[in-house]
């Protein structure tokens, strides 16, 4: 009876775009795979945003890919500063660097997936609901007279 999915998917394009915006202003953007890797799974009252988990850092341990590296620096168009040093090197260097130090996240989920902006798409829900009620109830208390 009640339906919450068009108030979800307005609130789910709408975060989607700020999330695009942020990320895009944060200097992260690279390739434009991260605004590719967003994703909307779901349906209804249950739609679930997926995204790219590599913008919450790395702790140090494993290496990351060389080859994800070696993208990253052509995509850049990051030049080693000996000529001696090819760009696989450079990728493999950077990557032992990851490796012991990690590196630090942008939470750009976190700042546009608010608690307040939670709350916000919860209260306009809720007023939906809650006016639908009284139009449903109102109409069936007409019927009866």
């Amino acid at each position: 009876m009640f339906d919450n999915s068009k108030i979800l998917q307005e609130e789910i394009d709408s975060i989607i775009n700020d999330i695009t915006q942020e990320y895009k202003s944060s200097g992260k953007s690279v390739t434009g795979n991260f605004v590719k890797e967003l994703e909307v799974s779901g349906s209804g009252n249950q739609i679930k945003l997926i995204g790219a988990n590599y913008l919450e850092g790395r702790a140090p341990g494993q290496m990351p890919p060389i080859d994800d590296i070696e993208k990253w620096i052509n995509a850049r168009g990051i030049k080693p500063i000996e000529e001696s040093v090819s760009i696989t090197s450079l990728a493999f260097l950077i990557a032992r660097k990851i490796a012991r130090e990690g590196t630090e996240g942008v939470d750009i989920y976190g700042e546009v997936v608010t608690p307040q902006r939670i709350q916000s798409i919860i209260d306009k829900i809720s007023i939906f609901n809650a006016n639908e009620f009284v139009e449903v109830v109102t109409e069936k208390l007409k019927s009866i007279k």
